[in-house]
């Protein structure tokens, strides 16, 4: 074999082998900034008409890079996909990653998106991404696993055994059996839960089935149809829905049950909850409701039970103790009963504008208000009679009226019935009082605004004026063309204390101090309008009047505006800017939040809070988003009282914020009253909210190199043979290019009972960030001596995070695909280090991320780098036999190359494939005697074939040492000498001339091999001594 290699070489053909080999070799498409597969590159985002990938191709795409392929994109087997960070994947077609071999499959953070079917889990594949399709083909029965938020915009079909960790959306969702996930699931049309699966998460959807049989929720769910809850499936969280079924038997609801409509519960299934319902049934037996019970009726089968009170809210006219309440009459059951609720009116409150025409109808407002100030009102029907029109009106919550008076007078309005116990209110728009005084007259002025509620400061908002009087019981226009309307205004609600703001009739600013002319035209109808704005919030009540020789008319309407938004602010205690672009804080550092309501231009509104009732923020709970099932440590400071428009944390500490974990969290903020909305008005907009999200980054790292192998033990060589110096003489060392395992810990700024700090349990997966590793020079010498590497030849994914309950410890981990490597800044320094060594050189290592996150001032070991070589050992064998070659560890020691004991490796193979062939780690120079082929130049050329012995191309260091094995030259026939070196002379490279050595950080010497003759062994000589 080796005559045949050499003869290829002397022809010129083993260039030629070499390129083939190329050719059949993986290529690797970097999208890291530089070109690749033909994409054009603009910002951080690559743009392809399509990606044609061979075989066995890589596409690897680093971190706040996005590649978006104009097609669609299909993985096969043997090729590789690599993202992580915030990567983004992104086709305008099917994106199929479903048969990529798991173990080319490295996707440990990012984004994938297509315009079409995602498909993935044809293999038993695990991913940590967001998702984003039209459709989604998960799954195929394997394992498959995706860790990230999953999103389509028509279905999601996910097969068994799959596992989802992360919310979900789509319109359609379908399961098969065994199916995990831990997510939110919000579905627009409809949710299939398939057996034997379960969901941790709340769930959303119009049309919700869980199949049989033992399949788990554990949150809440909410649908607007029929809830089908199968056997042997159990709900824990709270339910809500239009109708409900538990089919036979053990489907098991713990949590509160809210149905509008009806319920079936068949056999053998249970509610541990209370229960609001229409009609439910109940069929035999042991159908039971651990809990309260609030139905318009129940029917109650043998061996079934209510184990609290039924609340009938119905009006039937049974004969059990329970009006609602029916059962067979051989059940000898006696359920508990409350009395149904009363309509529980506080007073009635009669709104209307205290002035109104003869001519046409006037609309009043009723209420059945179920508190003093009639912030909410009464749920239930109310029967009363409107007064002095004795008229009989049955509503609920609120209704309108329309009352006639055809002559000029005044009339009282009242309320009698309805329970009633307090007496009525009349909010009076033209006495600003609570007046039920209703004026009619023959000519007015009559108000609306186009927005009664509207938004502070918004725009499109319409004051509509009608001049009117009687003629005849008909109404006539008062007044037509341009005519001056003089206006003025007044704070309802706040009444005291109002921002001084004027309202903008027209363009015109409109004092409540005084009277403001506008010209208005009315047309042939007696109508005219102005443009309405006004930026501040409350009720607001404008008044008009209009005179003119012995004409004159009068009008007034309200109107009420909301904040148009909530701002939420936060700043750090620390420092006024955040942590980086990327976090806001780092973990457990206090911080404040300040609130504050807007209208429409971005101004405060200042009244907001001096209403009656004041009106509030109200925070809810913040939510985890990254990881979306992390631990919340959340402490919120309480609040000073609003005071112009805006909220703050009480002062110093009492007040702070304080996050004790990694991640992002959700901090919404809504209208603190119980409706939710700005004054109790459910006008749309007025439930004034946002939402801010804030994200935590580690107090700080702990850097730990590991406690055996590489690095090796500064001690373990004696104190006469250490490279390290006295900055670090019980520590490690390592040969520049070497690859080893680091481990990089995270922890929050809180300390246990035993002052250590507190790992961070959220910062794993893919809610970690990248982590950086630097060099701090030591005892004067310099970091630029050596340049961070990693052994994949990218720099994602690197440190890999996760949480060890066990040991309460946070840490990142190196794949072992991907060791670090410290290595000499370039090529040109590590060429020259071939011949002039570098001096042992002392590092710390530091941990940084793009967050500000640091080891800095907390654990950063000492690395001592050392220059290495590869001994080859002198011997002298047999003419006839393999001869055993010894290859030594050596480091620089600053004077001479000296011997590393404690080196060890794997076993290392001394061949590599080319094309069809193998090219080997393995050199032959000098040929001398038998082995000289004749030519000076090349000695030998032409020579007997020198090679390695059959079978024994592999050789493994141990103690240092490791020993091959060269076979008898063919056709030697007297001895010969040759030098040997372990590297493979094809791949010599002027420009990396580490490049052909078997171990790039261990170059290769050269050793002299005698075939022939005997090494001469000890000689002893004696004497013999007589006495």
């Amino acid at each position: 074999m080796w005559l045949n290699l050499f003869t290829m070489l002397r022809r010129g053909s083993f260039a030629a082998l070499l390129l083939l080999g190329a050719a059949a070799q993986a290529a690797t498409l970097n999208f890291n900034g530089g070109a690749a597969g033909g994409c054009t590159l603009s910002g951080n985002t690559y743009t392809c008409s399509s990606l044609s990938l061979a075989d066995t191709d890589v596409v690897s795409i680093a971190s706040n890079y996005k590649v978006v392929v104009n097609s669609a994109l299909t993985f096969s087997y043997n090729q590789s996909l690599k993202m992580s960070g915030s990567a983004q994947l992104q086709t305008s077609g099917n994106l199929s990653i479903a048969d990529i071999n798991p173990a080319n499959l490295a996707v440990s953070g990012g984004t994938l998106t297509t315009s079409g079917n995602f498909k993935i889990g044809s293999q038993a594949q695990t991913i940590v991404a967001d998702v984003n399709a039209a459709t989604m083909t998960i799954g195929s029965g394997s394992t498959t696993k995706i860790t990230g938020t999953v999103t389509a915009t028509s279905r999601i079909d996910i097969a068994s055994h799959v596992t989802i960790v992360g919310p979900i959306t789509a319109p359609v969702l379908t399961t098969n059996s065994g199916v995990t996930l831990n997510g939110n699931i919000n579905s627009t049309t409809s949710f299939q839960l398939a057996s034997g699966s379960s969901v941790t998460g709340n769930i959303s959807s119009p049309s919700i089935k869980f199949d049989s049989s033992s399949s788990t929720v554990k949150g809440d769910v909410s649908t607007s149809g029929t809830l089908d809850v199968g056997s042997q499936v159990s709900v824990t969280g709270s339910v809500t829905a239009a109708g409900l079924v538990l089919r036979a038997s053990s489907a098991v609801i713990n949590g509160t049950t809210k149905i509008s409509g009806d319920v079936v519960m068949e056999s053998g299934t249970t509610i541990n909850g209370d229960l609001s319902a229409r009609n439910v049934t109940t069929n035999s037996g042991s159908a039971v409701i651990n809990g309260n019970a609030s139905v318009n009726a129940i029917y109650i089968d043998w061996n079934n039970s209510v184990n609290g009170v039924i609340t009938c809210t119905g009006a039937l006219n049974g004969t059990e103790p329970c009006s609602c309440v029916s059962k067979p009459q051989y059940y000898n059951y006696t359920p508990r009963c409350a009395a149904a609720p009363s309509s529980n009116v506080h007073h009635f409150q009669i709104s209307h504008p205290g002035s109104a025409l003869t001519c046409q109808a006037q609309s009043i407002e009723i209420k059945a208000c179920a508190n003093a100030d009639c912030t909410s009102t009464v749920t239930g029907s109310t029967s009363m009679t409107l007064l002095p029109s004795n008229t009989p009106l049955t509503f609920t919550g609120t209704t309108t009226q329309s009352i006639r008076q055809p002559t000029a007078a005044t009339i009282t309005l009242g309320a009698s019935g309805g329970g009633a116990t307090n007496a009525t209110v009349c909010p009076n728009a033209a006495t600003k009082s609570d007046n039920c005084a209703l004026k009619f007259e023959d000519k007015g002025l009559i108000l609306s605004v186009s927005q009664p509620a509207h938004l502070a400061w918004a725009s499109g908002i319409k004051l509509n004026i009608q001049a009117l009087q009687n003629s005849a019981g008909t109404c006539v226009p008062l007044v037509k063309g341009t005519t001056p309307i003089a206006f003025s205004c007044d704070y309802v609600n706040p009444v005291s204390g109002a921002n001084a703001v004027p309202v903008l009739i027209g363009g015109k600013n409109v004092q409540c101090s005084g009277n403001t002319s506008v010209d208005l035209t009315f047309d042939d109808n007696g109508s005219a309008s102005a443009s309405l704005q006004y930026a501040e919030v409350g009720q607001t009540r404008i008044n008009a009047s209009y005179v003119k020789d012995s004409l004159g008319a009068s009008g007034a309407v309200e109107f009420t505006t909301a904040p148009a938004s909530f701002k939420a602010e936060a700043v750090r205690v620390s420092s006024a800017s955040q942590l980086s672009p990327t976090a806001f804080a780092k973990a457990s550092e206090p911080f404040n939040v300040r609130l504050t309501a807007l209208n429409a231009k971005g101004d405060p509104t200042k009244n907001f809070g001096r209403e009656t009732p004041p009106q509030n923020f109200y925070i809810d709970t913040p939510a985890m988003v990254e990881p979306a099932n992390g631990v919340n440590a959340i402490t919120i400071g309480p609040y000073k009282s609003v005071v112009d428009g805006a909220a703050v944390p009480e002062d110093g500490q009492k007040g702070y914020w304080r996050f004790d974990e990694t991640g992002t969290i959700q901090i919404k903020v809504r209208q603190k009253d119980s409706s939710t909305y700005y004054l109790g008005n459910k006008t749309t907009g007025f439930n004034t909210n946002t939402q801010l999200n804030l994200t935590f980054a580690p107090d700080h790292f702990d850097v730990l190199l590991p406690p055996v192998g590489a690095p090796m033990s500064c001690a373990g060589l004696g104190a006469l043979k250490t490279p390290c110096d006295g900055s670090n003489p019980d520590g490690k060392f390592l040969y520049f290019g070497q690859p080893f395992a680091l481990q990089v810990n995270a922890y929050i700024g809180l300390k246990d009972a035993q002052g250590k700090y507190l790992p961070a349990q959220n910062y794993v997966a893919g809610a970690a960030r990248t982590v950086d590793i630097s060099l701090l020079g030591v005892g004067g010498s310099s970091p630029t001596v050596s340049a961070v590497k990693w052994s994949n030849g990218d720099t994602t994914p690197r440190f890999i995070f996760s949480y060890d309950e066990h040991n309460k410890v946070t840490s990142g981990t190196l794949a072992p695909a991907n060791m670090l490597i410290l290595d000499f800044a370039n090529t040109i320094a590590a060429n020259a280090a071939l011949t002039t060594p570098v001096a042992p050189t002392t590092f710390a290592l530091r941990a940084t991320n793009a967050d500000t996150s640091s080891s800095a001032s907390f654990a950063e070991p000492l690395l001592t780098m050392v220059t290495g070589r590869m001994e080859i050992g002198n011997i002298s064998g047999p003419l006839k036999g393999n001869v055993p070659v010894k290859a030594r560890a050596q480091y620089w020691n600053g004077k001479a190359y000296v011997f590393n004991s404690l080196y060890a490796s794997d076993t290392l193979s001394l061949s590599r494939t080319v094309g069809t062939g193998k090219s080997y780690y393995i050199s032959f120079s000098n040929c001398r005697n038998g082995l000289y082929g004749g030519n000076a130049n090349a000695p030998c050329a032409g020579a007997p074939a020198l090679g390695l012995a059959q079978g024994q191309d592999s050789m493994k260091f141990a103690n240092g040492e490791a020993t091959f094995y060269l076979a008898q030259p063919t056709g030697l026939t007297r001895n010969g000498s040759v030098n040997v070196a372990l590297r493979d002379a094809s791949l010599e490279n002027n420009n990396d001339k580490r490049l052909p050595e078997l171990i790039r950080y261990l170059p290769s010497g050269s050793g002299t091999v005698v075939f022939g003759v005997y090494r001469s062994g000890p000689v002893i000589y004696t004497r013999e001594v007589y006495n």
